[in-house]
């Protein structure tokens, strides 16, 4: 099967290449004097970035506190109380 000039071939590695591929990341990296990549400090934070995180954190703060409820039995408490409150509500405007 032909290839086009763009494809990407595999070919037989020697010993001493598969050698340095098997080397160390940052070895590699130190012997060969790249620079370590600034990563998120270069990045200037973004309105998108920021609501993604601040409603990831409030969707975890959510679960976590409903989850509380749940174990604990606080929220059927709640809801009881709030049923009765809006029972009393109903009979207070018909009267």
């Amino acid at each position: 099967m032909p290839t086009s000039a763009g494809m990407a071939t595999m070919r037989a590695m020697p010993a001493s290449e598969h050698r340095i591929q098997r080397e160390e990341f940052f070895a590699k990296n130190t012997r060969l004097d790249r620079p370590v990549s600034p990563h998120l400090t270069i990045y200037k934070p973004q309105l998108t970035s920021m609501l993604s995180i601040t409603h990831r954190g409030t969707g975890c703060f959510q679960s976590a506190l409903l989850s509380g409820f749940a174990v604990t039995g606080e929220g059927v408490e709640y809801l009881l109380v709030k049923e009765i409150f809006c029972q009393f509500a109903k009979a207070c405007h018909r009267s």
